[in-house]
């Protein structure tokens, strides 16, 4: 079984044309992490780039349409568990 990540941003004041990071944080090894934004599955776009294991989200640069609601998806075989939502900005 999973436990309930969480997700943590770098740089809450950020301005226009500067990078956000958000970080999914899981105990959990052997995990799949999925990122969801506004309650669908977050569509990457060229100014997005996950880390290796999908743990990291950069946003580079930001802009207004990227504001919202954040949150991380990890599974294993077993389980599934979301992560409460964090709003940006």
């Amino acid at each position: 079984y999973v436990t309930q990540p969480f997700v943590r941003i770098t740089d809450t004041t950020v301005r226009g044309g500067t990078s956000v990071i958000f970080t999914c944080i899981s105990p959990d090894t052997d995990i799949s992490i999925r990122w969801i934004f506004n309650n669908q599955n977050l569509q990457l776009t060229e100014r997005m780039t996950l880390s290796p294991t999908k743990c990291g989200l950069r946003i580079d640069p930001v802009r207004i349409e990227d504001t919202g609601e954040y949150r991380c998806e990890v599974s294993n075989r077993f389980s599934l568990k979301t992560s409460l939502p964090v709003f940006w900005p």
